[in-house]
């Protein structure tokens, strides 16, 4: 039987959460109290994650359930997954130690399917689950002729063969296992890819050509699963991918493992799911969907119109309703100005209120921003000088902390003088900084890494590399071998489950003090986390006076006095700095001011600019879903990118693109800024 949930403990949640009460309006209440299997569809702003919290902090209450049960959250994630545990760490502690889990659906599938049945597989468990160290690995091993027995020669040049004719795809780590109909292992050209083929490649002009022998074929096939096997058994290392492939086969081997977990978690949350991916949504499905356990619940929650990860726009919703759907239609982050101004760019149509009131009173007008060819680069700094004007006139917030971004789809385009971000911003940068892995000291590790954003894994890949520094000068770790914080982490995972969680915590809380500047606290908690690795990894002593003085140590790399150098992909002028990157990047953030930066991206009937492909939903119309797929994706994009802020929102557009539309834009709403065409050239 399910607890019931009483007005007392949601406004016992909210005092928790927010300190006051009243936060939560019906749709939200009716969401927290609804133990059933449904979705939650959400819209930007809503505060989906929110109200999850609340749901997961007065559940935790009733805990232990009669049944001795626990709760299971999912997210997309690992900074989604440590933002759940910096809110509810201290609020419900016990959500986060058995029998409940939270964690990201990768490592849910490591943890409970793959590597216990790569263990039964192989009498061993994985030591790392890398996309890099696989692919490392694999093609040193393929290069290096280093394959499996019992081919011939002749035999392992036609599979090395096979992979040269189609490096160009990256076959050689990128073929994946999976199996057909019939349950027989086939191999595809990846995760949810197509099977592969063994043809023969064709040398330009070859004369005389043949292709492979159907037995060839079949011997192709044989070298490259016994390779990927190999692999596993000797390095011991396994793809992402693999694990999904590996929970499968654990599940069609075991039936039993569905019915132990569905009834060790009573309680299933998955949040942000339109970020999961096919097989993602199948694997849960198959796992807990349809269950007769008593009281098992299964809701996910998210919003269906953001579905962009990883620079990609998905058009196929693999998230199909399920019969009871809840909403949320008000965006306590948007204005009412900026709600009506994406609602249109939505595929999957909903409801979408603008209920920031404060802003509403307010009434700040969303801009159109227009350049020409001779202003492209100009666009930016107009961005930074209304921003300047709207500070100085009180209609924007002048504390430290305000976020202003620009962002665009497109940071590369095949074709030259194409509009891309870069245009905008010829100093822009695409490529990720790489951390430093050996530097002197732990400010060397940080400096000039963007704390705008406590998410950033630049700035969780720099501590973790700091960490590896450190517990190699202890001793902890082998100064003669390469341990990677991948290894590192898996040890911990799956060695130290208890400080595993302490230890991303820890991380966590480092991120957000370095945003907030707190240098001395980043090092405070760096300290404690390293005491608390030490112990459970067998050091007994003290942190030696060369761990100390690497933590406390001033930075060598600059002159003392000297201002430190900006992260990359930023524009400062008068105070007022703003961030350029991708809208991919920028997902899930919120910001007070956005400026959309249309792009370039060539599409099947000519219009290759999104002003060009979305001037209807610029003017309000619904995007249609029958449009075309670059149409679709274009919008999706914008979805996006168009709801990021709480005050003012812009879009920047070239002038011959929106002339003869002007006056219905304005009938939507937006003001067109035409300071840059109208200047002397």
């Amino acid at each position: 039987m399910h607890p019931v949930i009483t007005d007392q403990a949601i406004n016992d949640a909210e005092q928790a959460l927010f300190g006051r009460l009243g936060i939560f309006d019906p749709e939200r209440i009716d969401f927290i109290r609804n133990l059933e299997t449904l979705d939650l569809q959400a819209i930007p702003g809503s505060g989906k994650t929110t109200v999850l919290l609340a749901k997961l902090l007065v559940l935790s209450k009733h805990q232990p359930f009669p049944d001795q049960a626990g709760i299971l959250v999912l997210s997309h994630t690992n900074a989604a997954v440590d933002q759940i545990r910096q809110k509810l760490g201290s609020a419900a502690p016990a959500l986060f130690s058995y029998p409940n889990f939270v964690g990201t659906i990768q490592s849910f599938v490591d943890i409970f399917l793959a590597v216990p049945y790569f263990e039964h597989c192989f009498a061993f468990r994985p030591d790392f689950i890398d996309a890099e160290a696989y692919r490392t690995r694999m093609e040193k091993r393929i290069g290096n002729f280093i394959t499996p027995s019992g081919y011939s020669r002749q035999e392992i040049n036609n599979a090395r063969s096979y992979l040269v004719g189609n490096e160009e795809k990256g076959l050689t780590h990128s073929y994946r296992f999976a199996v057909d109909e019939n349950e027989e292992l086939i191999l595809t050209d990846g995760l949810n890819g197509r099977e592969l083929t063994f043809t023969k490649p064709r040398r330009r002009n070859q004369k005389n050509y043949v292709d492979f022998t159907p037995a060839e074929k079949q011997k192709i096939k044989e070298w490259l699963r016994d390779s990927k096997v190999l692999l596993w058994k000797e390095d011991r290392v396994i793809h992402y991918d693999d694990a999904y492939y590996l929970a499968n086969r654990y599940l069609s081997k075991f039936p039993r493992v569905r019915t132990i977990l569905r009834r060790r978690f009573r309680y299933v949350f998955v949040d942000e799911m339109q970020d999961m991916d096919v097989h993602q949504v199948q694997l849960l499905d198959r796992v807990f969907q349809g269950a007769r356990e008593p009281y098992q619940t299964f809701q996910r929650i998210g919003d269906k119109n953001q579905a962009i990860f990883s620079y990609d726009v998905k058009l196929d919703n693999v998230w199909e309703d399920r019969p009871k759907v809840l909403t949320l239609t008000k965006s306590m982050r948007l204005s009412t100005a900026i709600a009506k101004k994406v609602k249109p760019f939505g595929l999957v149509q909903v409801e979408l209120e603008g209920a920031n009131h404060e802003l509403n009173s307010k009434n700040i007008q969303p801009r159109i921003i227009v350049y020409d060819d001779n202003t492209v680069t100009e666009t930016i700094p107009r961005f930074a000088e209304i921003i300047k004007q709207l500070r100085e006139s009180n209609d924007l917030p002048t504390e430290k902390g305000q976020k202003y971004k620009a962002v665009g789809w497109r940071r590369f385009s095949d074709e030259d003088r194409k509009t891309i971000v870069k245009s905008y911003f010829p100093s822009f940068n695409s490529e990720k900084r790489k951390v430093n892995v050996d530097c002197n000291c732990l400010e060397d590790h940080l400096l000039g890494i963007d704390s705008n954003d406590f998410s950033s894994k630049l700035f969780t890949d720099t501590i973790h590399n700091a960490i590896i520094k450190i517990l190699t000068l202890e001793s902890i770790l082998d100064r003669d071998i390469q341990f990677s914080t991948t290894r590192l982490r898996n040890r911990l995972r799956y060695e130290y489950e208890d400080l595993y969680v302490e230890y991303r915590h820890l991380v966590f809380r480092m991120s957000q003090e370095h945003v907030r500047g707190n240098l001395n606290q980043v090092k405070d908690l760096l300290s404690a986390l390293l005491i608390r690795l030490a112990e459970c990894l067998g050091h007994d002593a003290a942190l030696s006076t060369a761990t100390l003085d690497f933590i406390n140590r001033k930075t060598t790399l600059v002159p003392s006095g000297t201002e430190v150098r900006k992260a990359d992909n930023v524009y400062e002028r008068d105070g007022v700095q703003i961030h350029i990157g991708t809208v991919h990047s920028v997902k899930g953030e919120t910001h007070t001011v956005t400026l959309y930066l249309e792009t370039f991206y060539q599409s099947d009937r000519g219009r290759s600019f999104e002003s060009e492909r979305l001037i209807e939903q610029l003017k309000g119309t619904q995007i249609s879903p029958t449009a075309g797929v670059r149409t679709r994706q274009s919008s999706r994009v914008a979805y996006v990118g168009l709801s990021r802020p709480t005050h003012l929102l812009c879009f920047a557009a070239h002038k011959d693109r929106i002339r003869g539309h002007e006056s219905e834009l304005e009938g939507n709403g937006w003001l067109i800024d035409k300071t840059l065409v109208e200047c002397v050239n």
